[in-house]
């Protein structure tokens, strides 16, 4: 499922963040998650949903660092250690 619904290429992603409502409901999803009063990505989403919202927040977050939300919520949930995943496949 990831490979079918995932971001292809960092063109998508600036796409994504160039359209004011995608990028406003990510806003908000990822202050919703600053809202909470847990740091335990497991707890709020299970597995294997916390990586996958590590790697976004990785993602939108290498693409555009001036949003710095996406980097609060690494910084909350994951003690500020991005996907090093995601950073290998950004930098291929």
């Amino acid at each position: 499922m990831t490979e079918y619904y995932g971001i292809e290429d960092l063109k998508e992603v600036k796409s994504y963040l160039a359209n004011e409502y995608l990028k406003n409901n990510l806003i908000q999803i990822s202050q919703a998650l600053l809202n909470l009063n847990t740091n335990d990505p497991i707890e709020v989403l299970g597995h294997p949903d916390d990586l996958k919202i590590k790697s976004c927040m990785t993602l939108f977050y290498y693409t555009d660092s001036s949003i710095t939300i996406f980097k609060e919520v690494i910084d909350k949930f994951y003690n500020g250690e991005m996907d090093s995943k995601t950073i290998l496949l950004l930098n291929k």
